[in-house]
C-alpha cells in the first residue's frame, strides 16, 4: 500500500460518514441567491484583487469578513471565490464589503443545521449567473458544482468560476470526469474572452495536480499558483496544495497565500493580483 493510501483511506471512511445525511440540491434552477446593486460598481482600475478561500462550513465567516475587508483595497476591483458557505455568510461578507454576490449551495448539511455551496462576491457588476451541475454522484446522492458569473472589468467582461470538487472518496478518475465536464462549459466561450476559475479542487497530490492541469489547459487556462506552497495540512501534517487559481487572458503580477488560522479553516487563503494580458 503507498504513503498515499495510507493517508486517504481514514479520510474517505471519516467522510463518508460525516456526509451520509446530506441532502442534496441536483437541480440547476436553484436554490440560488444573490445580491447586485448598481451603486457598488466601479467603473476602471488597473489592477484586480482575487481570493479564493475555502471557510469550512462558514463557521467564523464574520471574522473572516473582517480579514477580507483589512486585506483588500476596496478602492481596486476584486473578486473572491469562497466554498462551504450558506447564503447568510455570504450576505454578512458582502455588506461587510459593500459587494455584490452570487451563491449556489449545493446540499443541505444537517450537522450544521446550514446550506454547503460556492458563490462569487465581487465589487464589480456581476451579470449572467449561472449553475453549473459537475458529472459523477456520490453514494450518498450529492453532487458537486460550480457557480459561474460574468463580471464587468471596465469595459472587459471576465467570465468567472467558483468550483469545489470532490474529495478522495471519489475515485480519480470520476474526479477528473467532473472537471471535465466544466471544461466543456468552459470552451464555450469565445478564446479572446477572459477567464478566472478558482477554488477548493481537493488534490493532495501533485500527480492529481497534474491531470487537472492537463484538462485545463484543454481550455487554454493555466495555473498562477504554482510556487504558494501549501494550503491546507492534512493528518500527520502532511502539506497539500488543494486551493488553486487558474485563469485565461490574463496576467498575474503575483500571488501568496495567508497564513492558516485554524480557528477559521483548515485551508489557507490564496490572493492574487491581475492584470490584462495586452
Amino acid at each position: 500500500m503507498s504513503w498515499y493510501s495510507y493517508i486517504t483511506l481514514p479520510i474517505i471512511c471519516l467522510t463518508a460518514v460525516k456526509c451520509k445525511t446530506v441532502r442534496p440540491y441536483s437541480n440547476e434552477e436553484g436554490p440560488s441567491f444573490l445580491r447586485i446593486d448598481s451603486k457598488y460598481e466601479l467603473s476602471s482600475f488597473d489592477t484586480l484583487q482575487v481570493i479564493s478561500y475555502n471557510i469550512e462550513y462558514g463557521l467564523e465567516s464574520e471574522a473572516v469578513s473582517y480579514w477580507l475587508k483589512d486585506t483588500l483595497d476596496t478602492n481596486q476591483g476584486f473578486v473572491i471565490f469562497l466554498q462551504e458557505l450558506d447564503e447568510q455568510d455570504f450576505s454578512l461578507i458582502a455588506e461587510q464589503l459593500s459587494a455584490n454576490y452570487i451563491y449556489h449551495p449545493i446540499s443541505y448539511e444537517p450537522k450544521y443545521d446550514k446550506n454547503f455551496g460556492n458563490g462569487i462576491v465581487s465589487n464589480l457588476t456581476i451579470m449572467n449567473t449561472d449553475k453549473i451541475l459537475l458529472d459523477e454522484t456520490k453514494l450518498n446522492g450529492r453532487k458537486r458544482s460550480a457557480t459561474y458569473a460574468q463580471v464587468s472589468w471596465g469595459k472587459q467582461i471576465i467570465h468567472t468560476y467558483s468550483i469545489h470538487l470532490e474529495t478522495m472518496v471519489m475515485s480519480r478518475k470520476k474526479r477528473i470526469n467532473q472537471l471535465r465536464s466544466l471544461v466543456s462549459n468552459i470552451n464555450s466561450i469565445q478564446k479572446n474572452e477572459a477567464i478566472i476559475l478558482a477554488g477548493d479542487f481537493n488534490c493532495i497530490s501533485y500527480d492529481m495536480r497534474q491531470k487537472y492541469r492537463q484538462a485545463l489547459l484543454k481550455a487554454e487556462l493555466t495555473e498562477i499558483t504554482q510556487s504558494i506552497g501549501p494550503t491546507l495540512y492534512l493528518p500527520l501534517k502532511i502539506p497539500a496544495r488543494t486551493d488553486l487559481v487558474f485563469s485565461r487572458g490574463l496576467k498575474a503580477l503575483h500571488c501568496i497565500r495567508s497564513q492558516p488560522n485554524k480557528d477559521w479553516s483548515d485551508h489557507a487563503a490564496v490572493f492574487s493580483l491581475l492584470t490584462t494580458d495586452h
